[in-house]
């Protein structure tokens, strides 16, 4: 039987920006995160650790940035076996080659072969590295099948598409497992936790985007003998949470839905949010005022808030407003409307409510 943890796609030296006016958050984050896993790691008392690429987010980092994920790595009580992906693939003049990068500890291999590496003497790891940024190519192509009386417990470790995906980069085989005669098959890429029967994705341990809807985890994976079913178990480890929300608000009740959604979301400390609004013309100044105050304390918590709130959501209000000077004013306004201009909006919002209660 053997017990280890899959994880992929740390990309160290990340940092996310949103624009020039909005602050990035850290790259030290996706570093802080990494520490979560090797003492996850630690206390869960895995057999060895798999990074299945993308260690790193590019060839170019600071050498601090290197020297600091070696030393968390020397930490680990488990082996780590990493294999390059295609942010950091094995080629000349790589990272890999760094002062930082060879003096690592003995407990952290780089398995920059197709070599097998055994972590003991019933499991085998067959690793795919990556040697460029992109490849039309089956990297898994590398394992060999499994021969008659093999008992060792076999697993790929590698980095790219599984399936049909078109135009996919490093492309895989659907059936590799099946083909290989692998009883797991550990991927990195996809920034999304996927689990598909012998092979799986753990995603990326720390988002990167909105999109990345089960981003965050690492995986614990454990196969009794070979030839049994993995059991694969997904716990999360990131430090922050994206979320995006776009709701149209036409009423008190929606209002207290949208705030009680926001805040079930965890401590905005840990929270990456977009959100847009669209504000029915007829929405009670109570209403308005109790999403201001949650946008209000968001603002000061949060690493990162983008919020938006409609004005084309008005337009209703255009037909109500009679011909004449207000109708004027309401048009120009409407046009010239800017959610940074909160003069304007409220004055938008006091129009619309006159027509709402002019009918």
């Amino acid at each position: 039987m053997t017990r280890f943890l899959h994880t992929a796609d740390w990309h160290i030296g990340r940092a996310c920006r949103f624009g020039p006016d909005s602050p990035a958050i850290p790259a030290e984050v996706r570093l802080q995160t990494a520490r979560r896993i090797i003492e996850q790691a630690n206390e869960r008392q895995v057999d060895f650790i798999l990074i299945a690429g993308d260690l790193f987010q590019s060839a170019d980092l600071e050498r601090t940035a290197v020297r600091d994920l070696v030393e968390l790595l020397g930490t680990s009580k488990s082996p780590i076996a990493v294999i390059p992906g295609n942010h950091d693939p094995m080629r000349p003049g790589s990272l890999w080659s760094r002062t930082e990068w060879q003096s690592r500890p003995e407990n952290v291999l780089f398995l920059s072969t197709a070599q097998t590496w055994s972590p003991s003497q019933n499991v085998a790891v067959f690793p795919c590295p990556i040697t460029q940024k992109a490849q039309f190519t089956d990297p898994t192509e590398s394992i060999p099948t499994r021969t008659p009386g093999d008992k060792q417990i076999r697993i790929g470790l590698a980095h790219g598409s599984i399936g049909s995906v078109p135009d996919a980069n490093f492309p895989i085989a659907h059936d590799r497992p099946q083909q290989a005669g692998l009883d797991y098959l550990a991927l990195g890429d996809w920034h999304s936790t996927r689990i598909l029967d012998r092979a799986a994705y753990p995603g990326t341990p720390e988002p990167t985007n909105y999109k990345e809807k089960s981003a965050g985890n690492v995986l614990l994976v454990e196969i009794e003998q070979a030839g049994a079913q993995p059991k694969v178990e997904a716990f999360p480890v990131a430090q922050l949470h994206w979320h995006d929300f776009e709701e149209s608000i036409r009423d008190e009740i929606d209002a207290e839905k949208l705030v009680q959604q926001l805040k079930a979301l965890g401590p905005p400390a840990s929270l990456v949010l977009s959100v847009s609004l669209q504000f029915a013309p007829s929405l009670p100044a109570a209403a308005v005022s109790q999403i201001e105050g949650l946008k209000q304390d968001l603002e000061r918590t949060c690493p990162h808030l983008a919020w938006k709130q409609d004005r084309k959501a008005l337009l209703d209000a255009h037909e109500l407003i009679p011909e004449g000077v207000l109708r004027r004013i309401y048009e120009n306004l409407l046009a010239e409307a800017d959610e940074s201009d909160e003069h304007k909006a409220a004055a938008l919002d006091w129009m619309a409510d006159i027509a709402e209660a002019g009918q």
